[in-house]
């Protein structure tokens, strides 16, 4: 009986020191930033000072925490789920810098959504069709079929007929023959060319009207 209230209290006082080296380090990171006394709507001291008191703080601490749990610098989940942990540890110490590096994430996230959002619109802005009135001066078949279209001064345009689209028809069916005027609509982008071994920017067509 004496044995096993031994075990049990040397188990406890074991979990009890596991959670207490948190609490510690969570505690030591919150005296760090409170000396430091930082502008809370600054983000970039925020992060900087976050870091830089919880690395100290574990310093301190570290030889309270059991070697299974030590932190590897160079293991990055390691060191986000230590972050975590110890983040939920440090709302009872400093509350009001928790909310602040809170509100700046929530911040950071609104931008970066901003970002990818204007990001999408650009990429879309890229793919717009464009396109060139012409008349038909050659209609070839390679690896790609291939209309070739020459505007009224006298400027040549190639384009591939890659995708299937509503009036494909008037290129396969040879509907469209030489000297047809045509307004082509396209797009531009990169096309590999097995001769030369390299990608080249080609005109894709989206669209073909007989004029």
């Amino acid at each position: 009986m004496n044995r096993l209230i031994l075990i049990l209290t040397c188990f406890f006082a074991y979990y009890a020191s596991a959670q207490d080296y948190m609490e510690k380090i969570a505690e030591g990171t919150c005296d760090c930033i409170a000396k430091k006394k930082l502008n809370l709507n600054n983000d970039e001291q925020l992060k900087l000072n976050l870091g830089l008191c919880m690395m100290e703080a574990y310093g301190k601490y570290e030889k309270l925490v059991p070697k299974k749990d030590r932190l590897d610098l160079s293991n990055s989940t390691q060191m986000r789920a230590f972050g975590e942990k110890l983040g939920i540890k440090m709302i009872s110490f400093c509350p009001d810098f928790l909310m602040a590096v809170g509100k700046q994430a929530l911040k950071d996230d609104a931008i970066e959504e901003d970002s990818t959002a204007a990001a999408t619109v650009d990429e879309a802005t890229a793919l717009e069709d464009l396109s060139v009135e012409g008349t038909i001066h050659s209609i070839t078949k390679n690896h790609y079929l291939i209309l070739t279209v020459k505007e009224s001064t006298g400027k040549s345009h190639q384009f591939y007929l890659i995708n299937n689209f509503e009036n494909s028809y008037l290129i396969t069916d040879q509907v469209l023959q030489n000297k047809d005027k045509v307004k082509v609509s396209y797009f531009e982008t990169e096309l590999y060319d097995v001769q030369l071994n390299k990608f080249l920017i080609s005109k894709v067509i989206t669209d073909i009207v007989k004029l």
